[in-house]
């Protein structure tokens, strides 16, 4: 049986530094400018402690020559579930430390639950939001939902009934209105 201490403490490593994520001196920028950093927009819009990240541990690792880890730029998509109010929700953000970035918040968690991405709509939501939010915006794509043949079946009696409305009726009930119109204003 192996040890599995290394890599479970290369994990917890990635962990911490993705916590910093642009640096120290992006994030003071940052803040500088009166504005929050990806981490700070999560927090203030989900429901305190809700906030379980996706994802986190995602960027570029450099390894020293004993392929230990020293650094890591971390990624500028932060995202996860949470709660807004206590409803689910999935959150993102795009990191300005690290790049420029972009907010989206879905009303609710189940839109990626394995039985719900399945759809093709939900599907459809959930990629176009990751494009938009990593820059992609020339992928968006919502493609449109196939037209559904529709036949309609009369007898010769209902047609002749269908045909005469509309040849004789509606347009005898609009003159009748436009009459009733003229008459009233004439008088």
């Amino acid at each position: 049986m192996s040890d599995w201490t290394p890599e479970i403490d290369e994990l917890n490593l990635r962990r911490e530094m993705a916590e910093r994520m642009g640096g120290e001196e992006k994030v003071t920028r940052q803040h500088s400018r009166g504005k929050m950093d990806a981490r700070a927009r999560l927090a203030a819009i989900v429901d305190p402690g809700s906030f379980r990240e996706i994802g986190k541990i995602a960027g570029r690792g450099s390894y020293d020559a004993d392929g230990n880890l020293v650094d890591l730029a971390a990624s500028n998509f932060i995202f996860g579930r949470a709660n807004v109010n206590g409803r689910p929700v999935v959150a993102s953000a795009d990191d300005f430390t690290v790049r420029g970035g972009r907010l989206v918040v879905f009303g609710s968690g189940d839109l990626i639950a394995n039985a719900r991405i399945a759809n093709v709509g939900n599907q459809s939501v959930f990629l176009n939001a990751v494009n938009w939010t990593v820059d992609q915006d020339t992928q968006l794509n919502i493609p449109a939902r196939p037209i559904e043949r529709f036949q309609l079946s009369l007898s010769a009696n209902d047609l002749a009934k269908l045909r005469y409305t509309l040849l004789f009726a509606l347009p005898g009930v609009a003159a009748l209105l436009g009459l009733a119109v003229y008459w009233t204003r004439r008088h």
